[in-house]
């Protein structure tokens, strides 16, 4: 009798079988005439006569070998994100935040606001006397000399009126310029 052809996905358990057996879920075999299956590694998943692993998908992940289904890849946690090999998480950036689970990419904070730490689930308003005119920022940035910013959360500063500047830069009030007039 001639022996039968073991597709991918599965594998003949004994020389000069007749029958191939599926490759079990968690276990996969990419070649033809196996006599095992292969573990699925982290970061994947094989369900019942898979020839190949399938990836978590993004957003997720699973320190488990051998997982069975997607229901093994876990959601990232909010502050933290997960792209490519779905083995691990990683922590949002500065200038970044996470405040959702499951998240493949981090947000970036708006203008106005900034995070100057990782793993952050929000973004902080700018405080007085600060700005942030771009998206991503990891700090906010004083006010120059002859600028205020009022208010929290500011994208630019407003400039002084004429006769009128700050004697520091961060300022949230203009006072009368004292400076001496040139001659």
């Amino acid at each position: 009798t001639a022996c039968r052809v073991a597709p991918p996905g599965s594998y003949v358990d004994k020389r000069g079988a007749n029958d191939s057996t599926h490759c079990p879920a968690g276990r996969y075999q990419e070649m033809s005439n196996q006599t095992s299956c292969v573990g699925a590694p982290p970061g994947k998943y094989a369900s019942r006569g898979s020839a190949v692993p399938l990836p978590c998908p993004l957003g997720k992940y699973s320190s488990q070998a051998e997982a069975k289904s997607e229901e093994a890849c876990l959601a990232c946690p909010k502050g933290k994100y997960s792209v490519t090999n779905g083995t691990m998480c990683s922590p949002c950036e500065q200038g970044t935040y996470g405040d959702e689970t499951g998240l493949s990419l981090c947000k970036k904070c708006a203008v106005g606001k900034a995070v100057n730490y990782t793993e952050s689930t929000e973004c902080v308003s700018c405080g007085h006397g600060k700005y942030s005119s771009e998206t991503g920022r990891a700090s906010c940035v004083d006010c120059s000399v002859g600028k205020v910013a009022k208010s929290r959360g500011q994208s630019t500063c407003t400039k002084c009126s004429e006769g009128y500047t700050t004697s520091d830069p961060g300022q949230t009030e203009c006072i009368v310029d004292r400076t001496p007039c040139d001659p």
